[in-house]
């Protein structure tokens, strides 16, 4: 499967999610197969101390989530994975330009990871 930077996948057993879940990640280099992860916001997440670097997913502009969700794009995930993955939703233009204004002024992120995402 060739990869699609802004678009959303769902990963079934996802191998980069620990323990190996259903997941859903949007791709943010083809190049390099990297992904952020869309984590579920519950009573705990996002922590505090993460929301500098967190990207909130309303479900009235992503269709494939069933709930308010959000990205943290200090955590950058390479996935390999071929299987048992499908296509769901690209992201709007606005919710991709937020990503990247986060990548560009994260400080945890080192300078080849930032270059490789706003590359593309």
């Amino acid at each position: 499967m060739n990869f699609k930077v802004g678009t959303i996948y769902h990963f079934k057993n996802c191998e980069t999610a620990y323990p190996p879940k259903n997941k859903f990640a949007v791709c943010i280099s083809s190049r390099r197969s990297f992904f952020y992860l869309i984590n579920s916001i519950d009573d705990k997440r996002p922590y505090a101390y993460e929301e500098k670097h967190v990207v909130f997913l309303e479900t009235s502009r992503v269709e494939c989530l069933s709930h308010k969700s959000y990205i943290n794009v200090s955590k950058v995930r390479e996935i390999q994975q071929k299987h048992d993955v499908q296509e769901k939703n690209i992201l709007s233009n606005d919710l991709l330009l937020k990503i990247r204004n986060k990548v560009k002024n994260n400080k945890k992120l080192s300078n080849e990871y930032k270059n490789i995402i706003l590359e593309e």
